[in-house]
């Protein structure tokens, strides 16, 4: 029988180098040979997150915090599980147990900002942002929600410049990029937020929400046959993306009438372009950013 204490360590190592699948059987095993374990029913809980859903880590969880009710760490993951899961009042609960029991955990901050975020608060969650940002200044996600929350309340120079920030910290983030592209077509710069998304997709070319992105920001530049591809291969990616789902129906009914359109001149913009759904996606982009751990 290996040692518990060992092979959590060695656990422990795996989720630093991003190995939750090969972390999880680890987890797995410390949890039956220590079951009260509160931390290796939380590390547990994050290596599910990434590898077997939400609901799986909300489950070990719960078991930590059954064993431990002041295991910060705990409570914040926990705040991580039911944002994913869209139980965002919950989740803002969550991360405020977690932050009363260690006030210099920057995740707890973190996930109480990501939850004002997706309850359409993001006022409130600016503060929260720059706390996090201040326990940890190269905290990336930290950055981007920052950023995010800044355009959705006007004030979208200073949203890019907080994204820009995260892509200088780790010029090989996907979300940073992605998330610098989304602030940009929100300001209308759209030749820069189409070079960003491009970026985003080198990174990541599988990454069905950056191909939605781009369709966006071609549906504002008026080239709704590029905008109808992104979205096809959008939809080859993740048939579940409800946003392209959504789009491609108006992006092909301007598609084909739009190359009368830009003759006359009467092209005005598209509905469903980045410049026009800072409010009426702004949770869903949020939900789909930040619920990918």
């Amino acid at each position: 029988m290996s040692d518990p204490h060992q092979t959590l360590e060695q656990a422990i190592s795996l989720q630093r180098q991003g190995k939750f699948a090969e972390s999880l059987p680890l987890l797995e095993d410390v949890t039956q040979q220590s079951p009260q374990d509160a931390l290796a029913w939380t590390l547990r809980g994050w290596s599910e997150a990434e590898t077997k859903g939400a609901s799986a880590a909300l489950t070990s969880l719960d078991t930590a915090l059954h064993l431990d009710q002041r295991h910060a760490l705990a409570w914040v993951y926990r705040a991580m599980a039911l944002i994913a899961l869209d139980r965002n009042s919950e989740a803002l609960l969550s991360a405020d147990r977690g932050i009363a029991l260690d006030s210099e955990l920057a995740e707890g901050y973190y996930y109480r900002a990501t939850a004002l975020s997706c309850l359409n608060k993001y006022r409130d969650a600016i503060p929260a942002y720059d706390t996090a940002i201040a326990r940890n200044p190269q905290y990336v996600k930290a950055w981007v929600g920052k950023g995010l929350a800044l355009s959705f309340t006007g004030k979208t120079p200073e949203g890019i410049l907080a994204c820009h920030r995260a892509t200088q910290i780790d010029p090989a983030s996907n979300l940073a990029w992605r998330s610098l592209a989304l602030t940009q077509g929100f300001a209308g710069q759209f030749p820069v937020a189409l070079q960003s998304v491009d970026q985003a997709i080198l990174l990541a070319p599988d990454d069905a929400d950056s191909w939605t992105f781009k369709a966006m920001i071609f549906g504002d530049m008026l080239r709704y046959r590029d905008g109808v591809s992104c979205l096809l291969h959008a939809l080859e990616l993740d048939p579940t993306n409800a946003e392209a789902r959504n789009l491609l129906p108006q992006m092909q009914a301007r598609a084909d009438a739009g190359l009368m359109r830009t003759v006359r001149g009467t092209g005005r913009g598209f509905a469903g372009g980045l410049a026009s759904v800072a409010g009426s996606l702004a949770g869903s982009i949020v939900r789909g950013i930040f619920t990918d751990f």
